[in-house]
């Protein structure tokens, strides 16, 4: 977050609180909830408190540091901390549109008018190595042998090194990419190999089976991602790679306990000393971490080969910070589906993902500059159409058994492939509650009515809430459609639902019309979005969208070419 932005919410009234994304307010109290927490071995007492507010958006995370404006209207000329909420988040409930704070015991808290987080980071690392890299360049040239190899060709948007011909292919004849993902691993040569794996392809699948190829040649791996869960998950999958073939003797750096534990072969460490000399005794063959880790100047050329996953989420910059950490880079990602997380002022070309950097304005991986997983497991083929023209050149295909997934309901929800719902209101901004009881019944007459669905295998079973998987852009429209629904109905954002699956998917648009949408045309049009919220389906996936968001009065190239992509759906579509 930019302080500006920090600054100029603090100042807002009531009214631009709430539809400000960055904020959560205002608040009203409701009270006291539960009886208070008694100190353990590992907890302070406290009291919980519970606040109301109007359905909104917002971005708050669990470990933000909180602000009220009414503490800095108070003491404008006080340092920051002085506006800094002492209590701590529990939980937000977007059913009950309620927040939880947790307070010192035996008092009544300052409760805040509303909340306003700033979360920074600690980036002493990464500007500490982006700057040896630059200092190196400007001593030795971008294309010196050295270190940085890899990242240097990465920025270059260079080949892997793999011994193949210039501008030749990396496959060989008919070789899958998994199969051509293996090999090449192994003839990489400080170098960056660029692997795209669009919804559905196995792309954590292909790169736990690359680690333990190289774990088989006596390498050294390293792993990062954008957070510990997403690491976790893909250590999960090296492991499951693994039994059986090869022991895996696995480190994951975390500091504050926010990782699960895997198993017994991976240890967690604290400390970026307690990684090194593992690796340097032998102890350890796989390391993981996040780029605060791989950033370090001890960390230069600690592993072999260092797997980035969620590189289409994951900063230009950053990668570049952590490149010196290894002789060779794989990347694996999807710039198509969700894109950074978070964003900061950057010179032209430098605000792009480390993936999104290396396609340039290829939606799909040149052959010869990396691989492209071409066959999806999970999308019917009717929705594989209309996701590979889309977003992926036309280059993605479902595996054959694919066609066996259909849906057994009511007339216009059978079979498989596309749906689009007409809703009906006016003035809708970030929440529709028209939409929201239409989406809410659609669904409910879609389970009771005693639909079943069929796997790829074959095999048929009944439609359950949670085999329906609704989407929305706003988080204000995610708590009006979940409170209408049974709590294990599956309801949530695009961040929420990524890397997930289920037989039948609902995109619902929320707002009446460009104009009405409350970050602009660009979040609500986002392909990223549109992509990531059809292509969880299995068998059928369905927009609800009001017909306005169809007619679009667009006034720059890149505005036609969101729209297009929702026209492409509508036009594939069948009515509901």
């Amino acid at each position: 977050m930019a302080y500006w932005e920090f600054f100029h919410r603090l100042g807002l009234d009531d009214t631009d609180l709430a539809a400000d994304k960055g904020a959560l307010g205002p608040l009203v109290v409701i009270g006291p909830i539960g009886e208070p927490w008694k100190p353990t071995a590992r907890s302070k007492p406290r009291q919980t408190w519970r606040y109301g507010f109007a359905p909104q958006d917002y971005d708050i995370g669990s470990r933000s540091r909180l602000h009220d404006p009414k503490l800095h209207r108070q003491h404008p000329d006080e340092p920051w901390k002085t506006w800094q909420v002492k209590g701590a988040l529990h939980a937000i409930d977007d059913r009950e549109s309620t927040v939880d704070l947790n307070w010192p015991p035996n008092t009544e808290p300052p409760h805040p008018e509303a909340l306003v987080p700033l979360d920074t980071f600690n980036d002493r690392e990464q500007r500490a190595a982006l700057l040896a890299l630059g200092e190196w360049v400007a001593a030795h040239g971008i294309d010196a042998d050295g270190p940085w190899r890899a990242g240097r060709d990465l920025l270059l948007r260079r080949p892997p090194r793999c011994g193949q011909d210039d501008g030749s292919p990396l496959r060989i004849g008919g070789e899958s990419g998994l199969d051509a993902a293996v090999r090449l691993v192994l003839t990489i040569r400080d170098s960056t190999l660029a692997i795209q794996g669009p919804p559905g392809s196995g792309k954590t699948y292909t790169g736990a089976r690359m680690v333990v190829r190289l774990l088989q040649a006596g390498k050294k791996v390293g792993i990062s991602a954008t957070s510990h869960k997403v690491i976790t998950n893909f250590l999960e999958e090296v492991l499951a790679a693994a039994d059986g073939i090869i022991e895996v003797r696995a480190t994951q750096k975390v500091s504050d306990g926010s990782a699960r534990a895997v198993s017994e072969q991976v240890t967690h460490v604290a400390s970026n000393a307690e990684v090194q000399d593992g690796l340097a005794s032998g102890e350890f063959s796989v390391v993981a971490g996040t780029v605060w880790l791989w950033a370090a100047e001890k960390s230069q050329e600690m592993v072999d080969v260092l797997f980035v996953d969620e590189a289409g989420q994951i900063s230009l910059a950053n990668v570049l910070a952590m490149a010196r950490s290894a002789r060779s880079i794989v990347l694996l990602g999807d710039p198509q589906q969700l894109d950074q997380p978070l964003q900061g002022s950057h010179p032209p070309g430098a605000d792009r993902s480390a993936l999104a950097h290396l396609l340039g304005e290829h939606d799909a991986m040149p052959d010869h500059l990396g691989l492209f997983l071409e066959h999806t497991w999970r999308l019917h083929p009717d929705v594989t159409v209309f996701t590979s023209e889309a977003f992926y050149e036309g280059r993605l295909e479902s595996r054959d058994d694919l066609v066996n997934q259909r849906l057994h309901g009511p007339e216009p929800m059978r079979g498989a492939g596309l749906r689009l719902v007409s809703a009906d209101h006016v003035g809708a901004d970030s929440t529709s509650p028209e939409e929201a009881h239409q989406v809410a019944a659609f669904v409910r007459a879609l389970v009771e009515s005693g639909s079943t669905w069929t796997d790829r295998h074959g095999d048929r079973r009944p439609l359950r809430y949670d085999d329906v998987l609704i989407v929305a852009p706003y988080n204000a429209q995610v708590g009006a459609i979940a409170a209408l629904l049974p709590v294990n109905a599956r309801v949530g954002t695009v961040d929420k639902f990524q890397g997930q699956e289920a037989p039948v998917s609902i995109y619902s648009m929320t707002s009446s019309s460009p104009m009405d949408a409350p970050r602009g045309m660009d979040f609500l049009y986002s392909r990223n979005r549109l992509n990531v919220a059809t292509s969880r389906a299995r068998c059928v996936a369905v927009v609800v969208a009001e017909p306005a968001l169809l007619r679009v009065r667009a006034r720059t190239p890149e505005q036609m070419r969101l729209a297009n992509a929702l026209c492409q759906f509508a036009e594939m579509a069948n009515p509901v």
